[in-house]
């Protein structure tokens, strides 16, 4: 009995994420991928680097991986778009902008 509640307790906090959470998910589906061309009058909110262990073995999963670690940064700076600079295996790195704020 006392494992089952533990479980219960466990898959409850995984599945429940935080206020904050849902917000920095929500904000991270709608950033937007594009050019610097498109983003000369935003608002540059800085740089970010999303890395991952994962390396060459599973080169696609890993570059997703490593994109979404900078998405989700770019996310809680409040972005709304992502030039992206470089992405590997190993490490993705991009430049973030709020156009919601002109310069």
């Amino acid at each position: 009995m006392l494992l089952a509640t533990i479980l219960l307790v466990l898959c409850a906090c995984a599945t429940n994420p935080i206020p904050n959470e849902k917000k920095i998910i929500e904000k991270e589906k709608h950033i937007i991928e594009t050019d610097e061309r498109m983003v000369q009058a935003c608002y540059y909110l800085g740089s970010v680097k999303g890395t991952t262990n994962y390396g060459k073995t599973f080169s696609f999963y890993a570059t997703w991986l490593c994109k979404k670690d900078a998405r989700r940064q770019a996310a809680i700076l409040g972005a709304t778009h992502i030039v992206w600079l470089y992405t590997h295996p190993t490490a993705a790195s991009a430049l973030v902008y709020d156009c919601n704020q002109q310069q």
